[in-house]
């Protein structure tokens, strides 16, 4: 069975992509410069490419699942939405779920991990998913490419099925 939880290398993949478009296409032949730097006091992981910030795999108490937040794009310009995190002067306010830049399923064993937030209805809460992190194992900055792997928990109201894992981020 493929494994539903290998996401997390989505995400990271993502950075890797962020740096080969991070400079013009004449200097591409030039490998940018990833760093990932955790900050285990602000609960959050940052990448830098070139030096710059391009996004960090945040995992606030306050949210049901770690993300990618913000993202920017090569120019430094915030791709990702600020609500709930930090709001924005005319931003909607619709999908508390919907946090920067993650993947999920809404449904796996039963377990919607899409939806999750503090919005959905007591009478619901047991058919939602949730991540929880538990430990930055490694990191590993580099040329072109950097290394995150997280060690997250998987609560599931249904204790023989909670799962633990190890989910490798480049």
């Amino acid at each position: 069975m493929r494994n539903p939880w290998l996401p997390w290398s989505l995400g990271l993949a993502l950075t890797w992509v962020g740096a080969q478009h991070a400079a013009p296409l004449h200097a591409q032949a030039l490998k940018s410069r990833v760093d990932v730097v955790p900050h285990e006091d602000l609960r959050r992981v940052d990448v830098l490419v070139d030096g710059k910030p391009f996004t960090s795999y945040i995992y606030p108490t306050t949210l049901k699942k770690p993300t990618l937040y913000p993202v920017r794009s090569a120019s430094g310009i915030v791709v990702t939405r600020g609500w709930p995190l930090e709001p924005r002067p005319g931003e909607r306010v619709d999908h508390p779920h919907q946090v920067g830049l993650w993947f999920d399923h809404g449904d796996v064993n039963g377990l919607d991990f899409w939806n999750n937030s503090d919005a959905i209805p007591p009478a619901r809460a047991a058919k939602m998913g949730t991540i929880l992190h538990r430990a930055v194992r490694r990191t590993e900055s580099g040329s072109a490419e950097g290394t995150l792997e997280p060690a997250v928990h998987r609560p599931d109201h249904h204790p023989h099925r909670a799962r633990a894992s190890r989910d490798l981020c480049r």
